[in-house]
């Protein structure tokens, strides 16, 4: 037989309607399709944990002296934006409680730096969505200490550390110590190692300082994720593909001696068989990349997951000779049916 014809007689022992091993290219193609699915479904579920996590505070640290005492540089804390992986740092203070009228009465009024809450940049005085949508809305505002009325701006969500959607903020007075440094860093950062970093950017004039985070979880999410087994399960079912391919090829006896009364050498033989696995394991890496790039419409990529995959079929290929037929003697086959 040459090359050609042994793939030619693997081709149609895997995929013909009326081969004994059709279920096992069947059970390839599903192996596949969980394969490229499970890290799309793994990294979805880790990107909406994250997403949650952001909105309850994840990376973002209030910086006070003990005592609650204005010593705090403001400039330095505006500055700690120029640190790699600060996303926005600055001054912030609650000034109390006052009328917005027409809108509502008695809610927090905050003070800020603009590179803390960037919208102050283009207008300096910002209200939560809920009191925006007041039914005594207006387009003017009497603003408390401003003497002529005012047009706020509505301030985006903000996640929790940060003014609320029933408070307003106004843009920074000018003042050259806070009681408090609020500091949001990249959620994908540790922010229990980049505190030293912060701390010592911020300059005070004697008390020392305190770190609360807003956002402190029992476990990591970033950890969490890594140590998920189930990332790696694109290895492990290409091991079980390997393996019931194994089991297959020790039950096909009959097959195999029809083979050798036919002419074909032992050898010729066992290449059929690891060209029928190198078909499957094809199949099943196949089956994964479509399954992964059509769950896109609705679930995150995740490119480590083809590899991973790519991993199962080189896995499935690596046991493949372990299925091949040993007896050379087409009597010593039909024994052992």
């Amino acid at each position: 037989m040459d090359k050609y014809v042994i793939l030619k007689e693997a081709w149609r022992n895997s995929v013909s309607i009326y081969s004994r091993i059709r279920w096992l290219l069947l059970f390839a193609i599903f192996l596949g399709a969980v394969s490229g699915l499970t890290p799309n479904i793994l990294t979805t579920a880790f990107n909406d944990s994250l997403e949650v996590a952001k909105v309850e505070g994840k990376g973002i640290v209030s910086l006070t002296t003990k005592g609650n005492l204005r010593t705090i540089s403001v400039a330095s804390c505006r500055q700690l934006i120029r640190n790699v992986g600060v996303k926005r740092s600055g001054a912030l203070e609650k000034r109390g409680r006052a009328d917005l009228l027409p809108l509502a009465g008695k809610i927090e009024i905050w003070q800020a730096t603009p590179e803390l809450v960037p919208q102050l940049f283009f207008s300096p005085y910002q209200i939560g969505h809920d009191v925006a949508i007041s039914p005594n809305n207006q387009p003017f505002v009497v603003w408390p200490g401003v003497s002529a009325p005012v047009i706020p701006e509505v301030l985006p969500a903000q996640p929790q550390g940060f003014p609320n959607s029933i408070s307003a903020v106004q843009i920074w007075d000018g003042s050259a110590f806070t009681r408090s440094c609020l500091v949001e860093v990249d959620a994908m950062l540790n922010l229990q190692d980049f505190l030293p970093v912060l701390a010592a950017g911020l300059k005070t004039t004697s008390s020392e300082l305190e770190a609360n985070l807003i956002y402190d979880p029992t476990q990591s999410l970033q950890l969490a994720y890594l140590s998920n087994p189930l990332r790696f399960l694109g290895v492990a079912l290409g091991l079980l593909g390997g393996a019931c391919g194994v089991i297959v090829n020790r039950n096909r006896n009959n097959e195999f001696a029809a083979y050798r009364f036919g002419g074909v050498s032992s050898t010729e033989v066992r290449l059929i068989t690891v060209t029928e696995q190198a078909i499957m394991s094809a199949f099943f890496l196949v089956s994964a990349t479509v399954s992964a790039v059509v769950s896109l419409s609705y679930l995150d990529f995740n490119f480590f997951g083809i590899l991973w995959s790519v991993c199962g079929a080189c896995a499935w290929m690596a046991l493949s000779p372990l299925g091949a037929p040993k007896l050379s003697h087409p009597g010593a086959l039909l024994k052992a049916r």
